[in-house]
C-alpha cells in the first residue's frame, strides 16, 4: 500500500453540493440569472430551466452543477443522490428524528436543509460553506433562510470541525470545488477533507451512535479506494451506494455511510426494515427502498495500488 502525506492547508478547501447530470436534449432552454466571481469556485453561476433553478461552479476546465431547487416546490429533493444521503435517518425513532443534531459540511444550494426544515421543524442544523459567495448566492436565489434551529457558518470545513464542542447524530459531507487536480480529479475533492486523520476528526464529533454520509463522484476506482479506505480505518461499519443514471457514460456518485459503532445483526434486510422507522410523508418522498438495488457492503482493495492518505 502506498503512503502518501498531505499538509492540511485550510484555506483550501471547497465546500458545496455537487451532482453531474446528464444533459437532456427535452429539457426547455437554459437561461442565464446571474453569475458572480469567486475565490474559492472561479465562477458561481445562476440558471434556470423551466421551473428548475440550478447553481454552477464554473472554470476554464469544467462547469458542474453544484446544487438545484424546484422553483414550484422549493423543499422537494430533486437529485436521486440527495435522497439516497437520507438513508441515516432510518436508524433513529421517530421521535429521536425530530430532534436530531445536523452537520452539514458544503451548504450549496441549501437542498437537505431545506428538506429537513421542512420535514423536521424541530431538527437542529449546522451548515458550514467556506465560500461567502455561495452563502449569498444560496440566500437570494434559492430560498435558503436561517431561523434559531438553523445556522449557517461561512467557515471552512475542517477548521469548525477542529474548534466546535458540538457532537451531531448526522455528518453529512459533499465537498467540492471547480478542480485543482484534488482526489477526483474531475471536481476537486480537498484532499484534506479524504485523510484518515480528518474521518478520525469526524469520528469524534459524532454522537455515540452518530453517521457520517459522504457524497463521492467515482470517476476512479483508485481515488474511490483511497476515500474509502480513509474512512473504513476509523469507522466499523461502511457500506455504500453506487447510484448511477440513466446514461451509463455519465460519472455517478456514490453515497457512503459510515457508522461510528457496529450495527449488530446489519444487512440488507435489516436496512430495509429500518425504513419503517421513518414517518409516511418522508418515506414516501424518499423511496429508499428503490436504492437497495445499489446497495454493496464494505468491500475496498487494499492492494499496493491503493495510496493510503495522511495528514503530515
Amino acid at each position: 500500500m502506498i503512503k502518501i502525506t498531505i499538509v492540511p492547508v485550510l484555506c483550501a478547501i471547497f465546500l458545496s453540493f455537487p451532482v453531474i447530470r446528464c444533459s437532456n436534449p427535452e429539457q426547455p432552454s437554459q437561461k442565464n440569472i446571474a453569475g458572480y466571481d469567486s475565490v474559492y469556485n472561479k465562477k458561481v453561476i445562476v440558471t434556470d430551466t423551466g421551473n428548475i433553478r440550478d447553481m454552477i461552479f464554473h472554470s476554464s476546465d469544467s462547469e458542474y452543477t453544484h446544487g438545484t431547487i424546484d422553483l414550484k416546490d422549493p423543499a422537494r429533493l430533486i437529485s436521486s443522490f440527495m435522497k439516497c444521503m437520507m438513508v441515516p435517518l432510518t436508524f433513529f425513532d421517530r421521535d429521536t428524528q425530530e430532534e436530531l443534531k445536523v452537520l452539514i459540511i458544503g451548504l450549496g444550494a441549501g437542498a437537505i436543509p431545506r428538506y429537513l426544515r421542512k420535514q423536521y421543524p424541530r431538527m437542529h442544523i449546522d451548515a458550514v460553506e467556506i465560500d461567502p459567495v455561495v452563502v449569498s448566492v444560496a440566500r437570494k436565489y434559492f430560498h435558503v433562510q436561517e431561523d434559531p434551529r438553523y445556522k449557517i457558518f461561512t467557515d471552512d470545513g475542517r477548521a469548525f470541525l477542529e474548534k466546535t464542542k458540538k457532537r451531531y447524530d448526522i455528518i453529512f459531507l459533499d465537498a467540492y470545488g471547480p478542480g485543482d487536480g484534488g482526489i477526483s480529479k474531475v471536481e476537486d475533492l480537498p484532499k484534506q477533507l479524504a485523510t484518515i486523520e480528518f474521518f478520525g476528526l469526524v469520528k469524534s464529533r459524532l454522537a455515540d451512535n452518530g453517521i457520517l454520509v459522504s457524497n463521492y463522484i467515482f470517476v476512479n476506482q483508485r481515488h474511490y479506494s483511497s476515500f474509502h479506505l480513509s474512512q473504513k480505518k476509523n469507522f466499523p461499519l461502511i457500506y455504500r451506494f453506487p447510484v448511477k443514471y440513466s446514461n451509463e457514460t455519465c460519472d455517478y456518485n456514490t453515497i457512503l455511510v459510515a457508522h461510528k459503532k457496529a450495527v449488530p445483526g446489519f444487512d440488507k434486510n435489516y436496512l430495509l426494515k429500518s425504513i419503517s422507522n421513518l414517518k409516511n410523508t418522508v418515506k414516501s418522498d424518499l423511496a429508499l427502498g428503490d436504492f437497495m438495488v445499489y446497495f454493496n457492503n464494505d468491500r475496498v482493495d487494499e492492494g499496493t495500488s491503493v495510496v493510503e492518505l495522511h495528514d503530515e
